[in-house]
Protein backbone atom coordinates (compact mmCIF):
# COMPACT_ATOMS: atom_id res chain seq x y z
CA UNK A 1 0.00 0.00 0.00
CA UNK A 2 1.28 3.46 -0.87
CA UNK A 3 1.99 5.92 1.92
CA UNK A 4 1.28 8.98 -0.20
CA UNK A 5 -1.35 9.48 -2.91
CA UNK A 6 -0.14 9.82 -6.49
CA UNK A 7 -1.93 12.17 -8.86
CA UNK A 8 -2.93 11.13 -12.36
CA UNK A 9 -0.27 13.36 -13.91
CA UNK A 10 2.50 11.81 -11.79
CA UNK A 11 1.15 8.35 -12.59
CA UNK A 12 1.32 9.23 -16.26
CA UNK A 13 4.95 10.30 -15.80
CA UNK A 14 5.70 6.90 -14.21
CA UNK A 15 4.05 5.22 -17.20
CA UNK A 16 6.03 7.29 -19.70
CA UNK A 17 9.25 6.58 -17.79
CA UNK A 18 8.52 2.86 -17.83
CA UNK A 19 7.92 3.08 -21.57
CA UNK A 20 11.28 4.81 -22.03
CA UNK A 21 12.95 2.03 -20.01
CA UNK A 22 11.25 -0.57 -22.21
CA UNK A 23 12.35 1.26 -25.35
CA UNK A 24 15.88 1.44 -23.96
CA UNK A 25 15.91 -2.30 -23.29
CA UNK A 26 14.80 -3.08 -26.83
CA UNK A 27 17.28 -0.63 -28.36
CA UNK A 28 20.13 -1.95 -26.19
CA UNK A 29 19.30 -5.53 -27.15
CA UNK A 30 19.29 -4.59 -30.83
CA UNK A 31 22.63 -2.74 -30.42
CA UNK A 32 21.34 0.70 -31.38
CA UNK A 33 24.32 3.03 -31.00
CA UNK A 34 22.40 5.77 -29.15
CA UNK A 35 20.58 3.51 -26.70
CA UNK A 36 22.71 4.91 -23.88
CA UNK A 37 21.02 8.27 -24.41
CA UNK A 38 17.60 6.73 -23.79
CA UNK A 39 18.95 5.18 -20.60
CA UNK A 40 20.22 8.52 -19.31
CA UNK A 41 16.84 10.14 -19.95
CA UNK A 42 14.93 7.26 -18.34
CA UNK A 43 17.17 7.06 -15.28
CA UNK A 44 17.09 10.84 -14.77
CA UNK A 45 13.31 11.09 -14.96
CA UNK A 46 12.90 7.96 -12.86
CA UNK A 47 15.23 9.19 -10.13
CA UNK A 48 13.43 12.54 -10.00
CA UNK A 49 10.16 10.65 -9.51
CA UNK A 50 11.76 8.36 -6.93
CA UNK A 51 13.09 11.34 -4.99
CA UNK A 52 9.67 12.96 -5.10
CA UNK A 53 8.04 9.78 -3.73
CA UNK A 54 10.96 8.54 -1.63
CA UNK A 55 9.03 6.62 1.05
CA UNK A 56 7.23 4.52 -1.53
CA UNK A 57 9.84 4.23 -4.29
CA UNK A 58 13.31 4.33 -2.72
CA UNK A 59 14.06 0.74 -3.77
CA UNK A 60 13.95 1.84 -7.43
CA UNK A 61 17.27 3.62 -6.92
CA UNK A 62 19.12 0.28 -7.09
CA UNK A 63 17.89 -0.71 -10.59
CA UNK A 64 18.43 2.88 -11.71
CA UNK A 65 22.10 2.59 -10.67
CA UNK A 66 22.49 -0.74 -12.47
CA UNK A 67 20.93 0.64 -15.67
CA UNK A 68 23.07 3.76 -15.39
CA UNK A 69 26.22 1.62 -15.07
CA UNK A 70 25.27 -0.32 -18.22
CA UNK A 71 24.55 2.93 -20.05
CA UNK A 72 27.86 4.51 -19.01
CA UNK A 73 29.70 1.40 -20.17
CA UNK A 74 28.00 1.60 -23.57
CA UNK A 75 28.82 5.27 -24.24
CA UNK A 76 31.28 5.41 -27.14
CA UNK A 77 34.70 6.85 -26.40
CA UNK A 78 34.18 9.58 -28.97
CA UNK A 79 30.68 10.96 -29.41
CA UNK A 80 30.35 12.26 -32.98
CA UNK A 81 29.26 15.89 -32.86
CA UNK A 82 28.99 18.31 -35.73
CA UNK A 83 27.95 21.90 -35.09
CA UNK A 84 26.61 21.02 -31.63
CA UNK A 85 24.28 18.20 -32.72
CA UNK A 86 24.79 14.51 -33.30
CA UNK A 87 26.38 13.93 -36.68
CA UNK A 88 24.67 10.65 -37.47
CA UNK A 89 21.06 11.29 -36.41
Amino acid sequence: MLCLPISKSVGLLWLVTGSIFLTYGISWWSAYKFSWLLAFVAVTVSQVLVTRNWRDAKAATIPNLVILAVAVASVPSEIPFKNGIFQYL
